[in-house]
């Protein structure tokens, strides 16, 4: 994959244990990164790390919600301590229903899943965007976010009644 060589950069990947984040992180080790697993779930997390160390790169994990804003600098501090520098953030996690929020028609939602979902599928990126960027600014090369979104906010799809509040997000 020459034309995807990531020899040498560190990135982080939100919701990075499972799913497309899982399959991001793996195919970014595949291309040479050292790997910061971020994810809510040890157990899932710590095996995510392995798949990654299997492949012969480095990799850490960083059990951290992404909706908790006191805990965003955790990551940083994580990736700068243990490679001295981040690269890349690929903001993956999301969620159409959580611990904080649920899914459903509109009329039976409150103003606290909306809270909730916009916490976790909005906020989060730009949380952990602003955390990265000051780090990104003071090494050569600059480095790149990613943000993830999910093709439920697509207009032209069917419409889901009780996914109304996830597209939106």
């Amino acid at each position: 994959m020459a034309s995807f060589d990531l020899t040498d950069r560190v990135a982080i990947v939100t919701g990075g244990s499972d799913g497309i984040g899982k399959g991001i992180a793996i195919a970014m080790a595949e291309a040479g990164a050292s790997i910061v697993v971020v994810a809510r779930q040890q157990q899932k997390i710590d095996a995510a790390v392995a798949e990654i160390e299997a492949l012969g790169r480095r990799a850490i994990g960083v059990s951290v919600d992404v909706s908790d804003a006191s805990r965003i600098q955790s990551i940083v501090d994580a990736a700068m301590g243990e490679f001295g520098k981040i690269d890349i953030l690929v903001n993956n996690a999301g969620s159409s229903w959580g611990t904080t929020f649920k899914r459903g028609l509109l009329l039976d939602l409150e103003a606290s899943d909306f809270d909730g979902a916009f916490n976790t599928n909005v906020r989060s990126q730009f949380l952990c965007g602003k955390a990265v960027v000051p780090m990104m600014q003071q090494q050569d090369g600059g480095g790149a976010i990613i943000n993830m979104s999910s093709v439920g906010g697509q207009l032209n799809l069917v419409p889901a009644p009780t996914m109304g509040l996830y597209s939106a997000t």
